[in-house]
């Protein structure tokens, strides 16, 4: 924005300086190796680059960029090879009881202790095993099993990390991921989506560990961070202008 006060003979501009650009934030490394259940084939390697602010969620990888902005509650998911980009509305609005039931359903955390710990990376690591989407394992044929939103397939998925709190930075993770309880209280799916829904439930930083959902298993190991910084987070330029979609589906 430019603002102009005129003074005799002189004008004096004044720039607005955009703050919102720069943020403080926490930003990782993971890397993850899929295959079927089977290993029958080559499996998938990638890695993924998380980055979190109080109000934005960037996760990058070879394939994608996911960023959600939380202040705007919009989600923009751009496809890097395509450069197609798709922006999901999040603000609240109404869904058919059906299907809000089943993302209810999808969205649940069941979290047990083994009581197992071991060293990983120099960090006291504990095993948990993990139920996403744990309500369709109480009411398997009360609603469907998949559901596609926010251009992804969230289906039940059972997995096993290990966890820590020794990690650097930890007490910052633990108020981002307070930070995000309203906007995951409205939109429960996002829980499944922003790496923060996890680390809540499990209330430690996973170092490593697999998931598997569909015949399909992911196995993901830390690789550098958490660490802090100031970075630039803002959504895709591919995804500027392009009007958002309701209720999540495209």
């Amino acid at each position: 924005m430019l603002l102009r006060f005129l003074i005799p003979v002189f004008i004096f501009p004044i720039f607005v300086v955009d703050t919102d650009v720069m943020a403080e934030g926490i930003r990782w490394t993971v890397s993850q190796s899929s295959h079927n259940d089977t290993v029958t084939a080559s499996p998938h390697n990638d890695s993924l680059r998380v980055t979190i602010t109080a109000q934005k969620t960037e996760i990058a990888s070879h394939n994608e960029i996911l960023f959600i902005d939380y202040g705007e509650m919009t989600l923009f998911r751009l496809n890097r090879s395509s450069a197609q980009c798709t922006v999901f509305d999040l603000k609240e609005t109404k869904s058919e009881s059906v299907v809000k039931a089943t993302i209810s359903l999808l969205s649940e955390f069941s979290v047990k202790e083994s009581g197992e710990s071991q060293e990983l990376r120099g960090l006291r690591c504990y095993k948990k095993t993990v139920l996403s989407g744990a309500g369709m394992f109480r009411f398997r044929t009360m609603a469907p099993k998949v559901l596609t939103r926010y251009g992804q397939s969230f289906s039940e998925a059972v997995a096993e990390y290990w966890v820590s709190q020794d990690v650097e930075n930890w007490q910052e993770i633990r108020e981002n991921t307070q930070q995000r309880r309203a906007a995951f209280t409205a939109q429960p799916l996002l829980k499944r989506i922003d790496p923060l829904g996890l680390i809540e439930a499990v209330d430690g930083f996973p170092v490593q560990g697999w998931q598997k959902s569909d015949g399909m298993v992911l196995e993901l190991t830390l690789v550098s961070g958490p660490e802090t910084g100031d970075f630039t987070l803002q959504a895709p330029r591919e995804c500027q202008g392009i009007p958002a979609k309701k209720n999540g589906m495209e």
